[in-house]
């Protein structure tokens, strides 16, 4: 069993009671957990494509420099 901690978090009043109509007991539980890590899984794509663009730039600069070098 994967170890857990409880996260106490405060939203709006009206989004609580959409959410427990929708998603009564556990559900909601669940329902926020795979929201949480469907987002987390957007930013680190993210994070990632800008580590290679910033990656891909530096790289081309540096050929840039030791091309001036060379010369």
């Amino acid at each position: 069993m994967i170890p857990s901690v409880q996260f106490k978090i405060s939203i709006p009043a009206k989004l609580y009671n959409h959410l427990i109509t929708l998603f009564p007991g556990k559900k909601g539980s669940r329902f926020v957990l795979n929201a949480i890590k469907e987002k987390l899984k957007q930013e680190d794509s993210k994070l990632k494509q800008l580590m290679i663009e910033g990656y891909k730039t530096s790289n081309s600069e540096d050929h840039e420099i030791t091309k001036d070098f060379s010369n």
